[in-house]
């Protein structure tokens, strides 16, 4: 049984008991039993509120992402329109239709594969392993600085 309001009631300065729901009224409880109860609920409450937060931060997530990639998607179609419009003030026609050309290449030719950002080229294996030897160290195992003296 879950209590539905608990207070401590004081009258006139002195401390009286608690009031528990109607359930309990007019019943006699110690202090161990209505102990037990607080730890009952407490322990349901903080489940409930562990549910709850979790429930919460999901949605406030869910909302946030949704709002945040619609307003990523219409600043780039506003942009990418814009740019349409100041193309002809930006360039000359020659170099619109040059641009026009690369365009078409571009969208007929295969991308290139991607190649990693870093300052090395890629690791290209050799056809032939090197022949020289391969000399393995001792391993000095470790003991106790009262065996060394």
């Amino acid at each position: 049984m879950l209590l539905s309001a608990t207070s401590i009631n004081l009258i006139e300065g002195e401390l009286v008991g608690e009031a528990y729901c109607a359930d309990l009224l007019g019943q006699r409880m110690s202090i161990w039993e209505a102990d037990a109860l607080h730890q009952v609920e407490s322990v349901h409450e903080k489940e409930a509120e562990t549910v709850s937060r979790e429930n919460r931060q999901r949605i406030q997530q869910e909302a946030s992402s949704g709002k945040r990639a619609l307003a990523q998607e219409t600043r780039r179609l506003e942009k990418q329109r814009l740019m349409e419009r100041q193309r002809s003030e930006i360039h000359p026609e020659h170099v619109q239709a040059a641009l026009q050309v690369l365009e078409q290449e571009h969208a007929a030719s295969p991308p290139l594969p991607r190649q990693p950002m870093g300052l090395l080229p890629l690791a290209v294996p050799e056809d032939e392993a090197p022949t020289t030897p391969v000399v393995r160290l001792q391993i000095r195992k470790r003991g106790n600085i009262d065996d060394e003296q």
